[in-house]
């Protein structure tokens, strides 16, 4: 009984440093690769505006880890910061952002596999707030993925703070949910919002009302 016991207890054991080993892989990360100006295309347009990339429902470095890379190799655009952030809003960096040309900034939830997205919404309100006020960012660039958007959008206008502080310069979102009450097989479903059952898309109609994006 107690071999068995031990048996289990060290096959319990592996399988949780095997977690925590690819979960930190996961989020180790893209590495940045700095954008010398004399690589400049003529095409791109070269800017001072930081670009956030947030990922969805369980997303993690694979979510823009050959968007970035892409782009490092073409000379478009470069990551100058990594940022984390924990479930308890607690918030670790790498890399540095100094006003740096079509800069990346990647943010990675250390658990974002909750049944909800509400969890993110707080955490990335801390994100967002860190950033305007550890480096005075005015106006930034966003491009989010599935609920990452939905996470964002939730976020920003529930901030009035944040809309005082902190302009949207262009927003990119992908594939983000943001009524989910109709079905998305249902024609003109977005045509037919008022018939939405969904209180968090209520919610955020009433705070659109008030939020000037110009």
């Amino acid at each position: 009984m107690k071999k068995s016991l031990k048996i289990a207890g060290i096959s319990i054991g592996s399988l949780i440093l095997l977690a925590f080993g690819i979960q930190g892989f996961l989020l180790r990360g893209t590495p940045g690769q700095p954008l010398s100006p004399q690589n400049y295309q003529d095409k791109i347009e070269y800017s001072s505006v930081p670009t956030l990339l947030i990922p969805g429902w369980g997303g993690s470095t694979v979510t823009y880890n050959k968007m970035i890379k892409y782009y490092q190799q073409k000379n478009i655009a470069q990551k100058v910061l990594m940022i984390w952030v924990a479930p308890n809003r607690r918030i670790w960096t790498e890399g540095d952002f100094h006003g740096q040309k079509n800069a990346l900034i990647q943010v990675l939830f250390a658990w974002n596999y909750n049944g909800t997205y509400h969890p993110q919404i707080k955490q990335l309100t801390t994100v967002l707030n860190y950033l305007q006020k550890h480096y005075h960012m005015q106006k930034i660039n966003v491009v989010a993925h599935s609920y990452g958007g939905t996470e964002f959008i939730h976020a920003y206008m529930g901030s009035k703070y944040l809309q005082d502080h902190m302009r949207l310069n262009k927003v990119v979102f992908l594939g983000v949910p943001v009524e989910e009450s109709l079905s998305d097989q249902l024609k003109y479903r977005y045509h037919l919002v008022n018939k939405s059952t969904d209180k968090n898309f209520h919610q955020l109609f009433l705070e659109t009302r008030n939020v000037n994006l110009s």
